[in-house]
């Protein structure tokens, strides 16, 4: 029985792993938008969807960004919007605190974000600082 409830506990923390960390030339190689932003705001909200017929719910979790530096890529403004959804685990993000950002994105879609982007403090980021200063 315990280990049964092990691997039931294995099984959900694994949902919200990410088994591929990029480094940061990795990030800004696979990245179509790479940005320093303050996140202003965080707020809790859902996102609807089709599934067998029935409509269903997606916790989500929006962050408003103020830009400070754009890397890589085009934002439509200095304020964005960066979303992250429950299915894909959220990112935690505090509001007040700057962060970068390495977003893979479709054109004419919103900004999403999930586990698996790399997201660093800026205080934490020094070895991306030292990448875009040589780029």
């Amino acid at each position: 029985l315990f280990s049964l409830g092990a691997f039931f506990f294995f099984l959900s923390a694994s949902a919200c792993m990410c088994y591929s960390k990029l480094t940061p030339a990795e990030a800004l190689s696979s990245a179509q938008i790479v940005l320093i932003g303050k996140v202003s705001e965080a707020v809790a909200g859902s996102i609807s969807y089709q599934r067998a017929g029935e409509t269903r719910q997606i916790p989500t979790q929006k962050y408003s960004v103020q830009l400070s530096r754009l890397i890589k890529g085009q934002v439509p403004t200095q304020q964005i919007e960066i979303l992250s959804r429950q299915a894909s685990c959220f990112i935690g993000l505090k509001p007040a605190q700057e962060y970068v950002f390495y977003i893979e994105t479709n054109p004419n879609e919103p900004l999403e974000i999930n586990i698996c982007n790399r997201i660093v403090l800026v205080q934490d980021a020094e070895r991306d600082l030292r990448l875009f200063r040589a780029n």
